[in-house]
């Protein structure tokens, strides 16, 4: 609605944009006040902890050698990556993040660890919906991790993709989720988590949660969920305009499950 109010301020129908304006602005103040929280959220350890870092890189369009860059800044353990270049290689990814990574791709995704991915299966591989499960041992520790990527198209029913998605977090257990779902974090099925997972932001996160588009995020489309072997420490989205989403930094605890010394 605050669009139809912007054309209609466009067209110089002034009243009728601020009717439309005032309209849309009481369930959008709602909408953000409960998607947004803005307390600053106290770390829940101190153990020696991991970074993930998620990316939707819109192919690399807006510079792919300055993104590289950005992500080589962050010092992630954790890389994922979505909408990746064509013409893109693990292997020289891998290299310029350091000796100690390695990487693969998959499809229109991509993963880099600071360890060894030990095995990768396909979960879904759909055009609605394409989920793919890494088991990589990072820093001496085990994890499993499921990547997602869901088209943008406005003509996919998302609903039953995520059920099914949620269907495939409770027989799999992964320890952390994360990608471009291309929908909502107040989506229906993204409200009823499989039983000990969560939303990252929810748990360690503060601020303007919004991913998409930037530079003016409206959305909640790229989704970090953690597990339940997983202690969020902290949880930020960093905008940038080298693509059109901002991407997600998760720092994290291991719980004792995952620690190698137990």
């Amino acid at each position: 609605m605050f669009f139809v109010a912007l054309v209609e301020f466009i067209m110089r129908r002034r009243r009728k944009a601020l009717g439309l304006f005032l309209l849309a602005w009481l369930p959008m103040t709602v909408l953000i006040g409960r998607e947004n929280r803005w307390e600053l959220r106290a770390p829940l350890s101190t153990y020696g902890h991991l970074r993930v870092v998620q990316w939707n890189v819109y192919w690399g369009k807006l510079g792919w050698e300055k993104i590289v860059s950005e992500l080589q800044k962050e010092q992630a353990d954790i890389h994922i990556l979505n909408e990746v270049p064509k013409d893109f290689d693990a292997t020289t990814y891998a290299g310029q993040l350091g000796p100690d990574f390695s990487a693969t791709h998959l499809g229109t995704m991509a993963a880099a660890v600071r360890g060894r991915i030990v095995a990768g299966e396909w979960v879904i591989n759909r055009v609605e919906l394409k989920i793919c499960q890494l088991d990589c041992l990072v820093r001496g520790d085990t994890l499993r991790i499921f990547i997602a990527d869901a088209p943008a198209s406005l003509w996919i029913h998302r609903h039953p993709q995520l059920l099914e998605c949620m269907e495939a977090i409770r027989s799999r257990s992964p320890d952390l989720v994360l990608g471009d779902f291309n929908a909502p974090r107040l989506s229906v099925a993204f409200q009823s988590l499989p039983p000990g997972y969560s939303h990252a932001y929810d748990v360690a996160g503060s601020g303007w949660s919004y991913t998409w588009p930037s530079p003016f995020p409206i959305f909640a489309l790229d989704q970090c969920l953690v597990g339940p072997r997983i202690a969020p420490l902290e949880y930020f989205i960093i905008s940038t305009s080298m693509s059109d989403h901002r991407r997600q930094v998760l720092e994290f605890d291991r719980t004792d499950s995952l620690r190698p010394d137990t």
